[in-house]
């Protein structure tokens, strides 16, 4: 994945996820990316304004669910707005992510 690059993010849960695209399916923009200890670890931003457990999710963390059993499936975790300028410096933030979704990026 490389930022700027749009991608399509396929939802195993929650079961109950729906978008403007469709049942367990969202679209989004890869924003930046960083390597932390869980590998690979990107910022996204949705194409639309989701409500996941009602929150209203625009920003989201992308990490490698089981990287070196499954590379394609990640945990996915809301990060609040104000905290989206200090990403690079994840560890500061990490204990502020809410975890929402786990899936896969296609």
């Amino acid at each position: 994945m490389k930022i700027g690059e749009k991608t399509t993010v396929m939802v195993a849960e929650p079961w109950d996820f729906e978008s403007s695209m469709g049942k367990n399916v969202f679209s989004a923009t890869i924003c930046d990316y960083i390597l932390t200890q869980y590998g690979d670890t990107y910022l996204i931003r949705s194409d639309e304004v989701l409500d996941i457990d009602s929150l209203k999710v625009s920003f989201m963390i992308i990490t490698h669910r089981h990287k070196d059993i499954s590379p394609n499936d990640f945990n996915i975790a809301y990060i609040p707005d104000e905290f989206v300028s200090q990403f690079r410096n994840f560890d500061a933030i990490e204990n502020k992510l809410i975890q929402i979704i786990i899936g896969s990026v296609v």
